[in-house]
């Protein structure tokens, strides 16, 4: 699993994905989390999308 944040988001703070990771990792999944930098929230969200893509394409295989 990989999660994607950004570190520079000020409307969803980037501990939010950091606990999710651990919650997930705690249950015994194996879960990447990617920091996208210093973005705003919309462009954090709207940058990983080539990334998503590439990672449910390897991963559908």
């Amino acid at each position: 699993m990989r999660l994607f944040g950004a570190d520079g988001d000020r409307d969803v703070a980037f501990t939010n994905s950091q606990q999710c990771q651990a919650e997930l990792a705690a249950h015994g999944d194996r879960v990447t989390l990617v920091d996208v930098g210093d973005l705003d929230h919309n462009t954090s969200a709207e940058l990983p999308v080539p990334l998503v893509l590439e990672f449910l394409i390897e991963h559908a295989r």
